[in-house]
């Protein structure tokens, strides 16, 4: 099943995200925050016209209503992204535990070692090659203490950890990993939609950056300073 979301504020209309996922399972989930990014924004947009409408406000309180209105929505978007972003941890949780890679036993000092002394490879003469590494499987023992090891000890990106973690469920399971890639699409299309509703309502708010900050809360990180990515490609626009 394949639909774009939509939400129309005012007089325009703005694409949250295209959906071509599915809404099964835990990609249901990731599509249940989009469609909750749209009831924020209908909501608001909802308030908007009556607090225009009632003819008991002078300009100056209309104003303050509309503000505080935007304000509402961008709290709630910050909850939804928080929320969504709980998604995301969890299934990379499941996917780490999916990569074949034992985790640290209490009492299992040697692989702590040997993991940490690999880490010191991966930020030295390996660091040219780890994009290489990582996509081609080679040197497995290294790719595990990349799994394994926080990505501040190995030096490489988040991101290629998620690949190295991709690339092993791979090797055991294609078929899981395909789900991964389409999981991983997903969450950057529900992202997206966040970022976009965010936009809308945010210049009518009147808040500074601190005060944007202090109340989208722990969803900050990922709405204002995680790097923007492009627009998801629409279905029609994917031949």
């Amino acid at each position: 099943m394949s639909d774009n979301v939509y939400a129309t504020v005012g007089k325009n209309t703005h694409m949250l995200a295209p959906w071509p996922y599915g809404r099964e399972g835990v990609i249901g989930e990731l599509y249940q925050r989009v469609k909750r990014v749209e009831s924020i924004l209908t909501a608001y947009d909802a308030k908007v016209t009556k607090i225009r409408g009632d003819a008991r406000l002078s300009p100056k309180a209309q104003l303050d209503d509309q503000k505080a209105a935007a304000e509402e929505a961008v709290k709630a978007i910050g909850v939804s992204q928080k929320l969504l972003y709980d998604i995301a941890e969890s299934e990379a949780e499941d996917q780490q535990d999916e990569a074949a890679v034992d985790p640290y036993k209490p009492s299992d000092a040697v692989t702590v070692a040997i993991d940490l002394a690999l880490a010191e490879q991966l930020r030295g003469p390996y660091a040219d090659k780890v994009t290489s590494m990582i996509r081609l499987g080679t040197h497995p023992r290294m790719l595990e203490a990349l799994i394994r090891l926080p990505v501040e000890l190995t030096g490489v990106t988040e991101d290629q950890r998620q690949i190295a973690i991709t690339q092993a469920i791979y090797r055991k399971d294609p078929v899981r990993a395909q789900l991964n890639e389409a999981f991983a699409e997903a969450y950057g299309a529900a992202e997206y939609a966040h970022r976009q509703g965010l936009k809308v309502v945010l210049p009518a708010s009147g808040l500074s950056s601190v005060e944007v900050r202090q109340v989208l809360g722990e969803a900050s990180a990922e709405l204002l300073d995680a790097p923007e990515k492009p627009a998801p490609i629409a279905p029609a626009q994917a031949a």
